[in-house]
């Protein structure tokens, strides 16, 4: 059977107007169990989120999540792995070293076969998470790839985190496709932008992750972050970033941090931006200021060109869809969660 096409492997996540409540931007229903989860933007040391997140989380929250916690503007494409069989990084902490084992096609090779494949041995992950809702293909999707090793990928936005590290260990992620693996041997590889490959591993934290609340909640806990993301769209100059610091040392805002952060920033109400020296918390009515403020200074570099007999410059694109978003018209970009 043949691959799943990519445009379905990789969806772009965007709001379906007629989708209500969106999955992206809707807290999951409240629970007193927390998982703690390690956040590592691999090729960063010391750039970490630990975070506690309900076992109801799901993957399209997880998604909103990360945009949250490094600043990036869900722009791009992204794309869940979850690999089971993890080894971590002695060296890096939080970074998947290796990952995989032989599925049950692999048992049915003969010896010629076997040492075919070798160099493709153990680097398939348990499964592919789409989180795009409604698809035309079922909920779960077996198929084989070139190689002939057997993936498996599921559409579902509701999947959670309880299913994927489950405090009874014979109904984790492995139950899903039928293999045997402790909790601390999956994990969760997150890429984004896959240009500029930015890319996110998540693991359990510490050894006790699991833990209850008093009362019931469905908001993340930030307990540890630290430094930040590349800007987003930064002038790549060979193997870095024009005049970025260590990603490590940048500063974040005290806003990051507060109780309901994460809950305005699904209202609208907050924002994050990976700045070059820090990670930029901002409310909703700081944005406005910012576009009344650049339409003012668009609005004098216009009027003096008029008074120096120059041609008027194109109006720029960014304003015209900031001011429809004021104006409350839909929004003509196609990859908005907010």
């Amino acid at each position: 059977m043949p691959r799943m096409p990519d445009d379905i492997l990789y969806s772009r996540d965007k709001p379906w107007r007629d989708d209500e409540p969106n999955p992206f931007v809707t807290l999951p229903r409240p629970t007193t169990e927390y998982i703690d989860l390690y956040i590592k933007l691999v090729g960063f040391d010391g750039t970490y989120r630990i975070v506690s997140v309900p076992s109801t989380f799901t993957f399209a929250n997880l998604h909103v999540l990360l945009q949250f916690l490094f600043g990036w503007e869900n722009s791009h494409l992204h794309r869940f792995e979850v690999v089971d069989h993890v080894k971590m990084d002695k060296r890096h902490k939080g970074e998947i070293r290796s990952f995989g084992r032989w599925t049950d096609l692999w048992r049915k090779f003969t010896p010629v076969e076997a040492q075919q494949y070798q160099e493709g041995k153990g680097h398939y992950p348990l499964m592919h998470v789409s989180v795009r809702p409604r698809v035309t293909f079922p909920d779960w999707f077996e198929g084989v790839d070139d190689d002939g090793v057997l993936d498996k990928l599921v559409h579902d936005p509701e999947l959670t985190m309880e299913r994927i590290w489950n405090l009874d260990e014979e109904h984790n992620a492995c139950e899903l496709v039928g293999c045997d693996c402790g909790n601390e041997e999956i994990a969760i590889k997150y890429v984004y932008d896959f240009g500029d490959n930015n890319e996110v591993h998540i693991s359990l934290n510490g050894e006790q992750p699991y833990r209850t609340v008093r009362e019931p909640s469905n908001e993340p806990i930030i307990k540890k972050a630290q430094g930040s993301a590349m800007r987003e769209h930064a002038v790549p100059l060979g193997d870095g970033y024009e005049d970025e610091p260590d990603p490590a040392k940048k500063a974040i805002d005290d806003l990051f941090f507060e109780p309901g952060a994460f809950a305005r920033y699904c209202a609208s109400q907050l924002h994050t931006v990976a700045q070059k020296d820090k990670l930029e918390v901002y409310t909703e009515e700081t944005r406005q200021e910012q576009i009344r403020e650049r339409e003012r200074r668009e609005e004098e570099r216009k009027r003096r060109r008029e008074e120096q007999g120059l041609s008027p410059e194109p109006e720029d694109i960014r304003l015209v869809l900031m001011r429809e978003a004021m104006e409350g018209k839909p929004i003509r970009t196609s990859n908005r969660i907010r």
